[in-house]
């Protein structure tokens, strides 16, 4: 067994742990992108709250510009239903829209790429498309296989773009440091995640 923010542990920590435990979190996880797809409980992972919140960036009903941090992650099957807690049925409702979607006529559908179609008790479909085309990928993938074995790049430079030795970014750069120059700032501003 594996015990998240610690590692493995024996059989009989398991059990103990899984006696005293409020709640269990069982996530899928997609085996080429270590995203987590779904979780068996009511509540969105950090990942997946992290992921919605790049996603959806403000509330989902059509017009409606409420920042995502005012905002609830609302299953668009609700799990009373049998709505998964995937990034697939969650977007970003402000509180009133969160609670006209439940105590009105409106019905809400979303798609797999997250646009929601909106139905409005006159029978007229509204499409509201995630403002953020972002996605994500694993630290596997993308420019990690030109690193070698000790975390450097092929220039000499860790994975935070710093030289051994030398400071990273502008706190207490010391008289050592340079300026940062455009072809600077371009070069960390394109970098992988």
């Amino acid at each position: 067994a594996g015990l998240a923010g610690y590692g493995p542990i024996d059989t009989e920590t398991a059990r103990l742990l899984a006696g005293i435990a409020a709640s269990w979190d069982v996530p899928e996880v997609n085996p080429d992108t270590g995203d987590v797809i779904t979780v068996d409980t009511y509540r969105p992972s950090a990942a997946q709250r992290r992921f919605l919140t790049a996603r959806d960036l403000h509330c989902r009903f059509p017009g409606c510009r409420v920042p995502i941090r005012k905002c609830d992650l609302d299953h668009t099957v609700a799990a009373a239903d049998g709505g998964e807690t995937s990034t697939k049925n969650l977007a970003g409702l402000c509180r009133l829209h969160h609670t006209m979607k439940h105590a009105t006529p409106w019905q809400v559908t979303q798609h797999a790429n997250g646009d929601l179609d909106w139905v409005s008790p006159t029978g007229r479909t509204y499409r509201d498309r995630p403002p953020s085309r972002v996605r994500f990928r694993s630290a596997n993938q993308g420019d990690q296989c030109d690193r070698d074995e000790r975390g450097k790049d092929q220039r000499g430079k860790d994975e935070r773009g710093a030289t051994p030795g030398r400071p990273h970014g502008n706190a207490a750069a010391g008289p050592r440091s340079e300026p940062a120059t455009a072809s600077s700032h371009r070069e960390r501003a394109t970098a992988p995640f």
